[in-house]
């Protein structure tokens, strides 16, 4: 009888305690994975970087996610709630993106509004929705980040029950095409680019005075050689005296200048140009999202990844090809 009641007692413990390591479990998934972007104004490059501050939330072990506790319903599917409430966290309006938890009826709307293209028929950008089916039934839904010649890159919810970052080929057969929502691209750069001319211009006014007095003086001088020939001899044997010394001199310099210009070069290399093509634009954000997905040789992954790292967090992740994007957009 002592026996079965300490079995019990047993029993009874482990229970509490797994029960309260399931509880913790949920609040720590129900605590993490805040919103940490800043909205830019532009809202397809805001929407993709709220997005990739969701990677790896996973919903708690009763189903339960924060985005389906958003839109009021917190233990069901949620992959059309979780692009929504991206949506939402970007200020994207309702009438440009609509709050679904069906994944036909977002797919449905953006038909109606002339805002969807089939597969085979669209290079999808960043900011898109891309919807698959099967069978006639749409059943996913996720937040494009990118695409290349041959795959489509994409954040989505309720993948194996979390956030992941996932691509498929362009030809793919369940992805039934692609949503382009009307997004504002109101870039807040203007403010920021308007006081770096100023000291530009007061640099060229004090040379510009020197190139008067310059000009000038070779006037004068002109002047004077037409007045005196025999001047105008001196003036040419000073001229052809003293241009040898300066052939010498500007051979020094461009010695000089080709030492000097291998670290400027160096110097030069753009944060964000992943290729090395000297250009921070859309085609640097593909070759990380490549990388991410495991698309490219050891060759290239070292070669190109020296400026890959735009963010300056330590790592190579979603959040550098997001701020390329915002970069190239800039």
């Amino acid at each position: 009888m002592v026996k079965n009641s300490k079995t019990l007692k047993l029993v009874v413990c482990m229970s509490l305690i797994v029960a309260l390591a399931i509880s913790a479990l949920s609040l720590s998934v129900r605590a993490t994975y805040e919103n940490t972007h800043n909205n830019t104004g532009n809202q397809a490059s805001d929407i993709v970087g709220i997005a990739s501050t969701q990677v790896g939330y996973g919903e708690g072990g009763d189903g339960y996610t924060k985005y389906g506790d958003w839109y009021g319903l917190p233990y069901s599917d949620w992959c059309a709630m979780f692009v929504s409430w991206c949506a939402n966290q970007a200020g994207v309006s309702t009438d440009t993106f609509p709050s679904f938890a069906l994944c036909s009826a977002g797919a449905d709307w953006f038909m109606s509004q002339g805002r969807f293209h089939y597969a085979g028929d669209y290079q999808p950008q960043a900011g898109d929705l891309i919807f698959y089916s099967s069978w006639g039934n749409i059943y996913h839904v996720g937040l494009v980040t990118g695409s290349d010649d041959y795959n489509v890159y994409s954040i989505e919810g309720n993948y194996n029950e979390a956030v992941y970052n996932v691509s498929y080929p362009l030809s793919y057969g369940d992805i039934l095409g692609y949503a382009t929502p009307n997004y504002s691209k109101a870039a807040l750069t203007t403010t920021v680019a308007e006081p770096e001319p100023e000291p530009e211009e007061e640099e060229p006014a004090y040379v510009e005075e020197e190139d008067e007095e310059d000009t000038t003086a070779s006037e004068e001088a002109v002047r004077f050689d037409d007045e005196d020939e025999d001047d105008t001899e001196v003036v040419s044997e000073v001229e052809t005296a003293s241009e040898e010394p300066e052939e010498t001199d500007s051979e020094e310099v461009t010695e000089e200048s080709k030492t000097e210009s291998k670290p400027e070069r160096t110097v030069k290399a753009l944060t964000g140009d992943v290729n090395g093509d000297d250009v921070v634009d859309s085609a640097d954000a593909l070759l990380i999202q490549r990388y991410l997905a495991g698309n490219l040789d050891e060759e290239a992954e070292t070669f190109i990844f020296l400026n890959a790292d735009a963010d300056a967090s330590g790592e190579i992740d979603v959040a550098d090809a997001l701020t390329v994007l915002e970069m190239s957009v800039a």
